[in-house]
């Protein structure tokens, strides 16, 4: 059974250590990865293990909100990056806003940042023919103002879906996938649970996050991408299905989205 899990950071010092052990794992469990990033170089390093793993790993290039308060960087340099690696880059992300992490009398103009950064991104994006992966935190109905307004339609996918329904049902009017992470694994929130039911398998994407949000049973502990069969598992019973099916469409979606040619 394959899975692809569509939003990890084995590119992140979490793995330093034992990513070659990591991404083995994944190769034993046949389990794809595409590599998220936050900032160049997490960038760079995502290409260079998509390189290193042809077919099994991917990257996508971007920069995340939260450090738009801590540093500045180049569009020129993703370009540059997306240019030089057509092969290893699928996607640009994580990008969006975060307003969670906002701690600062600046806050406005924060946002104002946060969102000139985003369309910037998106740009990038669409001028390079690429879908994005998108970061949301407190902040979806701004997210779906830019998105609603972006000049041409953008493909892409809402990174670790918390959303209600009516969230749920603009952004996929806009053509987008709902990420779902190993909070569905542990969660109360109801709503959240009612959207994987209603939700569309063919609009669903499965992701770990990893080194982040490990799913229930190894909670607690590192994530890695091959947990993300208990997200799977989830959706399925959720759905009322098998974690076959979640497997073989989720892992459908993925290609189709991300142009995945394996």
């Amino acid at each position: 059974m394959q899975l692809i899990d569509t939003h990890a950071h084995l590119n992140y010092k979490a793995f330093n250590k034992d990513r070659s052990e990591v991404i083995q794992r994944c190769i034993d469990n046949n389990v794809q990865v595409l590599n998220a990033s936050s900032q160049l170089s997490t960038s760079q390093q995502a290409v260079e293990i998509a390189r290193a793993h042809p077919g099994q790993m991917f990257a996508s290039v971007g920069f995340h909100p939260i450090h738009l308060d801590k540093k500045d960087y180049s569009i020129e340099d993703y370009q540059e990056l997306i240019t030089n690696n057509p092969e290893q880059i699928v996607a640009v992300g994580e990008i969006g806003l975060d307003y969670y992490h906002l701690e600062s009398d600046n806050i406005d103009e924060l946002k104002k940042r946060q969102k000139e950064n985003f369309l910037t991104q998106l740009n990038l994006a669409q001028d390079n023919k690429l879908p994005t992966i998108i970061h949301c935190r407190d902040a979806y109905e701004d997210t779906l103002d830019i998105l609603e307004g972006f000049s041409s339609k953008q493909e892409g996918v809402m990174h670790c879906y918390l959303g209600g329904r009516d969230i749920a049902r603009r952004l996929i009017s806009l053509g987008f996938y709902l990420g779902f992470t190993g909070i569905i694994t542990f969660t109360n929130d109801e709503e959240l649970l009612s959207v994987i039911k209603e939700v569309p398998l063919a609009k669903i994407l499965i992701e770990t996050d990893s080194p982040y949000l490990a799913p229930q049973p190894v909670r607690g502990k590192r994530n890695e991408p091959v947990y993300v069969k208990h997200v799977a598992e989830k959706i399925a019973q959720i759905k009322n299905t098998s974690i076959e099916e979640v497997a073989v469409t989720t892992s459908e979606n993925a290609r189709q989205l991300f142009r995945l040619n394996f």
